[in-house]
């Protein structure tokens, strides 16, 4: 019996015990959470979306990665290569869908935006620029760039990518540190397959899962020696039904998650269908981190002329208190969702940890991100079954790309086996015999007088089959390149009869077709900025001093929550914020309150995009010559390669009337010593030499053991 037929059986089990993914009793008791998720695991595992994802995915990556993964049919059966090796004849994969998936790959990572953070009042605007810095230093600090990348490749490949945005207090247990993880949807997590919403904030629950050794949760989770024991006593039994099977066959396979190692092969598994997430031989088991939301009802009182909302202790409460203005006032029943998070092994049903969700302040939110391809609602899978179909740009391409490889064998092998051209000749016409060995050889021929010279007889329709079988091959590189809409001008390949204005028409015809998948990576990216910000705000709570980088790439020295601005409101920070000092550190007064909308900037990230943009502004100034001035700034941030360009800003946005981040100004607000104000600003033509940076003076104020920040 397979693994999937056993995980099959025991999902009917767990559906009768009503843990299925339709459940709609989601709020579980701390005492039975451990068998709730372990029917979760096994209702999703059975559920055709996920049996069809899992097993169509793993197609499509043999497909992309190529070579004998390019002969497998829809059902994963290699039976026409097994044929080809076992008669000896040829079989070759030219691979045409990797060049097509890296053309969109290498386009994303040139088109990257930055993260930006708007104020949503002016007095948070100084505090939104800080904070976009930080963004941009907490995502270069944690490779996320990278990350994103990566998970997009694999949503052109396999249909679905999640990536999870989590803070490790393994090194630093106080604060901890911003960190990335990469998920495979179906090889280590799992997720209500009736889910609806890109975000996942409709799915009953998630799971992510490992194999991990008995000892290492002891070590983790055994922080007592009760519980230790505990942990060790709960395989005892197991490992006892196992070991009483004196029939089993013993030997190497590879479970339902990937792993590797010695399993009981037959009886495929013992009562209660342990060995699928318990290894006996390996001493492993299946750990699973299982998200499940829970819900509280709270009573509010809201007044409908001031918005003013009040938390009430109970219904009672809140309708008493409405009772004082019955006209303006209104008693509101509402739902409060929080995450909790449980740790179980479900091979002996036991929760090691159990819990509200570490995130404070992300209660509501799953902290995996999920990346969608191409999704079909209630579409009819590889299996046939009506669940939701998703897929990356790789399955429409496979059924050509196995034709393409059919054919190409095919005619590799009529050459091979049927073009051995036979050489005719009369005895003796030829002096030297030897001359014949190879036809294409710059040999003189010599025959004797009145002889028949020597022939080669080539086979009658080899040439016209071969030309067919490659013509087969040929239209299928055109049908794999039409259905991915990446047509030649996207893959380098141009005529150069072709005008640059029409290849670039074409290039952007070709990426209309991949339009739904950047969309929907852009969408994702949005929502890992959000988690990040949340894990920033939840991180950086301590006055602190960070080292950042400003817009146009220069050190800029800031400090974080200093305990003697916290509490201002909005219009007192804004004007405190006047009489700071020039020359000290940029402040934001509070990261944890900080009031903000997030989106994804249209700063380019990549020095393509910085050039094409310089591009445009540069014909801007040609056409018209009285914006130079004007965009000055912006035109030396655009053009890499300058050394300190971040000074040659500075000075040209003095002599604009602006400060060194682009902002305007005020006339009273004086800037660093010897440093003329926006009043005095084209005074600056005629100032000397270069104005000095305050950095170096900055941290040199700092207090000891602050400056390596």
């Amino acid at each position: 019996m397979a693994a999937s037929e056993t995980i099959a059986g025991l999902a009917e089990e767990a559906r009768q015990a009503g843990g299925g993914p339709t459940d709609q009793n989601r709020t579980a008791p701390a005492s039975d959470i451990a068998m709730r998720v372990r029917n979760w695991f096994l209702a999703d595992m059975a559920h055709p979306f996920w049996q069809d994802y899992i097993k169509q995915s793993k197609i499509d990556r043999g497909y992309y990665i190529g070579g004998e993964g390019q002969w497998v049919d829809d059902q994963g059966s290699k039976r026409d290569l097994d044929l080809l090796k076992k008669q000896e004849r040829a079989h070759v994969s030219i691979n045409q869908i990797k060049p097509i998936v890296k053309v969109l790959t290498g386009f994303e990572r040139q088109t990257r935006y930055d993260l930006n953070v708007l104020p949503q009042g002016d007095e948070d605007a100084e505090d939104a620029r800080i904070m976009s810095w930080l963004m941009k230093f907490c995502e270069t600090l944690s490779h996320l760039n990278e990350y994103r990348s990566e998970q997009f490749k694999s949503t052109l490949i396999e249909g679905m990518s999640a990536l999870a945005v989590t803070i490790d207090w393994t090194e630093n247990p106080v604060s901890g540190d911003i960190v990335f993880r990469r998920h495979w949807p179906g090889q280590d997590c799992l997720w209500d397959p009736t889910w609806q919403k890109f975000d996942l904030s409709d799915a009953s629950h998630m799971l992510v899962f490992r194999w991990a050794w008995v000892e290492d949760l002891v070590a983790i989770h055994g922080d007592t020696e009760e519980k230790a024991k505990k942990i060790r006593d709960g395989f005892t039994p197991l490992d006892g039904i196992w070991a009483a099977q004196e029939h089993a066959t013993v030997g190497p396979a590879t479970d339902a998650y990937g792993g590797t190692g010695t399993h009981v092969i037959e009886p495929p598994r013992a009562p209660g269908g342990y060995d699928v997430f318990y290894d006996p031989q390996l001493k492993r088991a299946l750990v699973v981190e299982a998200w499940y939301p829970t819900y509280e009802v709270v009573w509010l009182a809201v007044d409908q002329r001031t918005g003013k909302v009040d938390k009430m202790p109970s219904a009672e409460a809140a309708r008493e208190f409405a009772k004082s203005d019955p006209d303006h006032v209104t008693a509101v029943r509402r739902l409060r969702r929080t995450m909790r998070v449980a740790t179980v092994v479900p091979a002996t049903t036991e929760t090691l940890e159990d819990g509200p969700s570490p995130y404070t302040n992300d209660e509501q939110a799953y902290p995996v991100v999920v990346e969608v391809g191409d999704r079909t609602r209630g579409g009819y899978g590889s299996a046939g079954s009506e669940a939701d179909d998703v897929r990356g740009i790789v399955r429409d391409l496979r059924d050509p790309q196995r034709v393409e490889n059919k054919r190409i064998s095919q005619a590799l092998d009529l050459v091979s086996r049927w073009s051995k051209i036979r050489r005719v000749a009369e005895e003796n016409s030829v002096t030297d015999v030897r001359s014949l060995d190879d036809p294409l050889a710059e040999t003189t021929i010599w025959v004797r007088p009145g002889s028949q010279p020597p022939r080669w007889d080539v086979p009658a329709g080899l040439p016209e089959l071969s030309r067919l079988l490659l013509g087969i091959a040929e239209s299928m590189k055109v049908n794999i390149r039409e259905t991915s809409g990446i047509n030649t001008d996207l893959l380098g390949v141009r005529d150069d009869t072709s005008s640059g204005i029409a290849i670039a028409r074409r290039q952007a015809q070709g990426q209309v077709i991949a339009t739904e998948f950047f969309d929907n990576h852009r969408l994702a990216g949005e929502i890992v900025a959000q988690r990040l910000a949340r894990r920033i705000q939840q991180k950086f709570t301590m006055d602190e001093f960070v080292r950042l980088t400003n817009e146009i790439g220069e050190p800029v020295v800031v400090r974080l929550n200093p305990a003697e601005y916290k509490e201002m409101d909005g219009s007192a920070w804004k004007k405190q914020r006047t009489e700071l000092p020039a020359d000290g550190p940029r402040i934001l007064r509070d990261v944890t309150k900080l009031k903000y909308d997030l989106v994804m900037s249209e700063t380019p990230a990549t020095p393509t995009q910085r050039s094409e943009g310089l591009r445009v502004l540069l014909e801007i100034v040609g056409k018209a010559p009285n914006f130079l001035p004007i965009l000055a700034d912006k035109i030396i941030e655009l053009t890499d390669g300058i050394p300190n360009r971040h000074e040659i800003i500075r000075r040209v946005r003095q002599m604009q009337g602006l400060g060194p981040d682009g902002q305007p100004l005020p006339p009273q607000m004086p800037t660093r010593p010897g440093q003329v104000t926006g009043q005095t600003a084209p005074a600056v033509a005629q100032l000397p030499g270069a104005l000095p940076t305050d950095t170096e003076k900055t941290v040199a104020a700092m207090p000891e053991g602050v400056q390596g920040a």
